[in-house]
């Protein structure tokens, strides 16, 4: 069997080497189902089933070639293979590799695995994702791939916070506010309707029923922009004040509560509610300190 002597991903173009749009494809798929937590061998036969091409005419795949791919820096790119594979993916995919022969140990089913609330940028907004590295003294971190910013914060750091701030909120759901709705322009329909009733009304002599018909419709558009604030603080204070103090980290609470959980380059947590109300330390610190509100 012939060997590729470029690596997998690159082709000879007009005497350069060039990226393969096709392999490149191939790439991110090898990419994404290894930090999907995909085996080797998982992704090799997946490829062999699809018949995916290693070189012309060799559809062979194996778990040596896969980790191959996994391990060449020089999909970053250098002065002679142009970069295929951004930094922030390769430093995932050491981590991945890192920690695979711990991660058989790992229980998915239960503490942070199950939290499906974004944790999002303090700089830019967008969300962050989790790396895990056994050979560091805090073992998890969450990357900006926009940003490439880094935040160290071990998961049951990162989970106690989170039950500090729904504690304070349990034990004083007071805290929850609706946010003051935006007030809306009226729409061009809206104005028509309003100049069109304003014109009627300033006659002597009308058809009440066509006059009654505008008015519904302007109501009924009217309607349409109201929001629904107040049912969601109601929703979040009623779900907040039947529930006992937390023991430890309830995913079903957090992520029926909770919209997006912003971290701090210092570490520090606060949440941000599903009625847009961001909650700080500094909000429920008096609440947690009252032990005799707790029920």
């Amino acid at each position: 069997m012939k060997n590729r002597n470029i690596p997998f991903g690159y082709r000879f173009e007009d005497g350069k080497i060039v990226v393969n749009p096709d392999e490149q494809n191939t790439l991110q798929r090898i990419c994404s189902e290894y930090l999907d937590g995909r085996s080797l061998l998982q992704i090799a036969n997946g490829l062999e089933s699809d018949k995916v091409e290693f070189a012309p005419g060799i559809i062979t795949w194996n778990k040596a070639r896969i980790m191959r791919i996994v391990d060449d820096d020089r999909y970053l790119g250098n002065a002679t293979y142009p970069q295929v594979i951004d930094e922030a993916t390769i430093e995932r995919l050491r981590s991945r590799k890192a920690s695979r022969n711990t991660q058989t140990s790992t229980d998915r089913q239960s503490g942070i695995y199950l939290l499906k609330v974004p944790i999002v940028c303090p700089s830019c907004g967008n969300s962050m994702h989790r790396l895990q590295d056994t050979r560091c003294k805090c073992t998890q971190k969450w990357v900006c791939n926009q940003c490439h910013i880094q935040i160290k914060k071990e998961d049951a750091e990162l989970m106690e916070d989170i039950v500090d701030l729904l504690n304070g909120l349990i034990r004083n759901p007071e805290i929850i506010r609706s946010v003051q709705p935006r007030q809306s322009e009226p729409s061009i329909e809206q104005r028509r309707l309003d100049n069109e009733i304003a014109r009627t009304l300033e006659g002597y002599d009308f058809d009440k029923d066509a006059l009654r018909e505008k008015l519904y419709q302007r109501a009924s558009l009217g309607y349409l922009q109201v929001g629904d604030e107040a049912y969601v603080e109601y929703k979040l204070k009623n779900t907040l004040e039947q529930h006992n103090i937390l023991d430890g980290f309830d995913s079903e609470l957090t992520n029926k509560t909770v919209k997006l959980i912003r971290l701090a380059e210092n570490g520090s947590v606060s949440i941000i509610l599903i009625n847009d109300q961001e909650i700080r330390k500094e909000q429920t610190d008096h609440a947690n300190s009252n032990p005799s509100d707790a029920t």
